[in-house]
């Protein structure tokens, strides 16, 4: 597959969606004031698809920067690894006093984690994150620990945290491409993909005339079409961060805004790049049924060959600036005779940049039984007589 990526013009409309220029009217503002460039609605911005972690689009994607909240998705991640959703979590002292969000947890209350989890990625509870992180880690100091370790695994390597909630800190920081690889590792998982999509949910109250409700913050749930998470965050010196998901089909995207002035324009910014993304998704045929991609040569084939084809059709959806996409077959080590037609031996993969975009399996082409001695005899002199028959034409046969 051959394509041209249009990526000059292509990013020059996105980044033209992410800017915006001076609300003030020309009449009404300073001649000078009119010559500044257009302000970055997202310093730092990043689209990138879920299922390879691609990235198609970035801005100030390696900047380290405050995160806020978006800190959660973290801290629900290595939950929900841990610990199992029925468990009972009692609420400790250090936890409920954790101030601003807050899930209103007292001290010595008890929750299980499937609550707590709610609490945590729809209401944004920072006392909910507390009390998760020091039951699975025993501490808060043990959890955020096992947080850098995990951010690690991830891929997120600009990435620090100093606490689970992401309340201000100095050392707790990560860019938007640690975020969106994050979410792409946590929106594999069955649970957390659950908890990030529910709009709202009600958790009993004892000695109280009506359960808590916990809405989830996230607007894009009910503004754009197929969302499915992830998480917002806001402090004073983060600014508005949003970690969105969207889904269409078998493909699901992930765009992160931070550093937004006013949570109107991290909403922009992510339902811009999310509706933008898809619209530049088609399918394509990457790995055609029956065409031979390798063939095989075993030493006991006495001179045959099997063709290897492919046993189905892989037409994904693929962002229509993936050029280069390299197709790479592997056959079978433990290949040996008798071979059926059918068999599976090998298969092919359509890579970008290392990236598996699809595959499909290999399958001989025809049978191949093990050959008789005469039937080697017979491939044996066939073989030579088509040498001699080579060599007499140029004249320099024995």
């Amino acid at each position: 597959m051959s394509k041209t990526r249009p990526s000059i013009r292509a990013s020059a409309l996105i980044l033209a969606i992410l800017t915006v220029a001076s609300t003030v009217p020309a009449s009404a503002a300073p001649r000078a004031a009119a010559k500044k460039p257009p302000q970055p609605l997202a310093p730092s911005a990043i689209l990138m698809d879920a299922r390879t972690n691609e990235v198609l689009y970035a801005r100030g994607s390696d900047v380290r920067r405050p995160i806020a909240s978006t800190t959660k998705i973290m801290t629900a991640i290595i939950v929900i690894e841990k610990a199992k959703l029925g468990s009972k979590v009692r609420v400790a002292a250090a936890a409920a006093n954790v101030g601003e969000s807050s899930a209103e947890l007292v001290k010595g209350e008890r929750r299980t984690v499937k609550e707590l989890l709610y609490a945590l990625m729809l209401q944004s509870a920072n006392d909910a994150a507390a009390a998760l992180a020091i039951y699975v880690g025993k501490s808060l100091r043990g959890f955020v620990k096992m947080m850098n370790s995990k951010a690690i695994d991830v891929g997120a390597k600009r990435t620090h945290f100093a606490n689970p909630h992401g309340l201000t800190a100095p050392r707790n920081y990560s860019t938007a491409r640690d975020l969106a690889l994050m979410a792409s590792f946590g929106l594999k998982d069955p649970c957390f993909a659950r908890t990030v999509r529910t709009k709202s949910v009600k958790i009993p109250w004892p000695k109280h005339p009506s359960p808590r409700v916990f809405k989830n913050h996230n607007k894009l749930l009910w503004d754009l079409e197929g969302a499915v998470g992830v998480k917002t965050g806001y402090t004073s010196p983060a600014g508005h961060c949003l970690v969105g998901a969207a889904k269409n089909g078998p493909t699901t995207l992930i765009a992160v805004a931070l550093g937004c002035a006013t949570s109107a324009d991290a909403y922009a910014v992510t339902s811009a790049l999310l509706r933008r993304g898809f619209a530049r998704y088609e399918t394509d045929e990457v790995i055609t049924k029956g065409r031979v991609y390798e063939s095989l040569s075993l030493t006991d084939l006495a001179g045959q060959r099997v063709n290897l084809i492919a046993d189905h059709t892989v037409a994904p959806k693929l962002y229509d600036g993936d050029d280069g996409v390299e197709l790479v077959p592997t056959v079978s080590r433990d290949a040996t005779l008798p071979i059926t037609r059918g068999q599976v031996l090998g298969k092919v993969e359509a890579k970008r940049h290392d990236v598996v975009l699809a595959s499909a399996p290999l399958v001989a082409d025809r049978d191949a039984d093990l050959p008789t001695f005469w039937s080697q005899l017979s491939a044996v002199w066939s073989q030579r007589l088509r040498v001699l028959s080579t060599l007499a034409e140029h004249g320099t046969a024995p």
